[in-house]
């Protein structure tokens, strides 16, 4: 066995194992639909006949792992740092489910000499100052959340709110392709929403008026499928709306809350203060952690690897997802598969790696310690306004708010130890 891995055998007692699969036999009954019989009253061999008793023995199997693994790793005080891999040996009715684990657990982690280098790193410190260029800019922004939009009958201008019937084709492509049309679509003119090239091709048209035009996409396009190509689009202009700015006075601070111009300068002074100080802390934070990480040496498990980019791509997936866009479209338009995606994080997911082992030898060797009530504080901040059961049951959710209270409080004492050399 590799240095990282741990092989057992898991026993879960014959009675124990029955009760599991009665529970979930009845869970099953209650779904079978079997004529004569009210849900989950029929009898035992009814519903057998109608679902077959390994399907029944799988649930519970799925049931009676997790738990005794769960319960195995701790009596053994062992640490997995990824889900292990489980073999069925032995089970049969009246008899026990005997099952092999085999976990990847905490490798040997050599941090020697973070204190030191952590303590004699320079960070970056600056005078936070805000200029009124700055707050001038945020006015800015505040003014054009309180514009309204007028119809107009004039050509348009830069600035203006139009809608725009359009359809778009691939020069020399025979595909009607629906992606490069539209109908009503929003556009303020001179904020560069669209293609280099048509919103200038549209500026100065009426309301009711047509025009065709070619224009090439860009080479460096995130739609691959387009980029360097050029297309002909055909657009119909429809309601032209004109932008109108309030004033930025002391009515324009009432809409916000504040009671004149200068109090809104001034909470704007304070939120981008606050805002400097908090990306020094950040940055100030990663080099500190980068730090560390350049200290830390230790064997990655390949399964440990393969668990961090399975969750990368989640996470990628869902960011994906709530802009509109598939994973599958995604790699179609970069022209690259899921292996290859994964190749090129590889590094990314083991640098992941090492910093949260080092944390984790870090907060061994200083004796950091989290209780149940920090635990709970944590999941209930996570969980605010949502309905969710107030006791923290899940084991592998509890797990994941005790190591991100643990970066915190290491995170904190490396904080410390390099303000105190100073």
């Amino acid at each position: 066995m590799p240095k990282s891995q741990v092989s057992f055998e898991i026993e879960v007692q014959a009675e124990e194992f029955g009760k599991i699969w009665e529970q979930e036999f009845k869970k099953i009954a209650a779904r079978v639909k079997i004529p004569g019989f009210r849900p989950g009253k029929a009898p035992k061999d009814k519903v057998l006949k109608e679902v077959q008793e390994g399907a029944v023995t799988a649930e519970a199997i799925d049931k009676a792992v997790p738990q005794a693994y769960f319960e195995a790793v701790s009596t053994a005080k062992i640490v997995p740092i990824a889900s292990p891999k489980v073999e069925v040996k032995s089970q049969g009715e009246g008899k026990p489910l005997v099952f092999q684990a085999i976990v990847d657990v905490m490798p040997e982690v050599s941090i020697s000499g973070w204190k030191e280098k952590v303590r004699s790193k320079k960070l970056k410190k600056e005078e936070i100052k805000i200029s009124e260029k700055e707050i001038t800019e945020v006015l800015g922004q505040i003014q054009q959340n309180f514009s309204e939009f007028k119809t107009v009958k004039r050509a348009t201008a830069k600035g203006d709110r139009v809608e725009v019937d359009f359809r778009g084709k691939i020069i020399g492509s025979d595909i009607d392709d629906a992606r490069l049309a539209s109908k009503n679509h929003p556009v303020i003119l001179g904020e560069g929403g669209f293609i280099p090239g048509f919103e200038e091709n549209i500026n100065g048209l009426k309301a009711g008026e047509e025009k065709t035009f070619k224009i090439k996409f860009p080479e460096n396009y995130h739609a691959k499928e387009y980029a360097g190509k050029e297309a002909e689009f055909n657009v119909k202009l429809g309601k032209v709306e004109e932008r109108i700015l309030p004033e930025i006075n002391d009515a324009l601070a009432g809409k916000i809350g504040l009671k004149s111009l200068a109090d809104l300068k001034k909470d704007i002074k304070t939120r981008l203060e606050s805002q400097k100080k908090d990306n020094e802390k950040r940055e100030g934070e990663e080099e500190l952690i980068k730090t560390v990480a350049g200290t830390t040496k230790c064997e990655i498990p390949d399964s440990l690897v393969e668990e961090e980019l399975a969750n990368m791509l989640s996470n990628f997936s869902h960011q994906l997802a709530q802009s509109g866009l598939g994973l599958d479209q995604y790699l179609a338009q970069i022209k690259k598969t899921v292996d290859e995606l994964k190749t090129e994080w590889q590094g990314q997911a083991e640098e992941r790696i090492k910093i949260a082992l080092a944390f984790g030898k870090i907060a061994e060797e200083e004796g950091i310690k989290i209780s149940e009530e920090e635990i709970k504080d944590e999941y209930s901040k996570a969980h605010q306004g949502h309905n969710h059961k107030s006791e923290l049951e899940n084991v592998q959710e509890k797990g994941y708010i005790r190591n991100i209270i643990r970066n915190k409080k290491v995170i904190e004492l490396m904080v410390k130890l390099n303000e105190n050399s100073k």
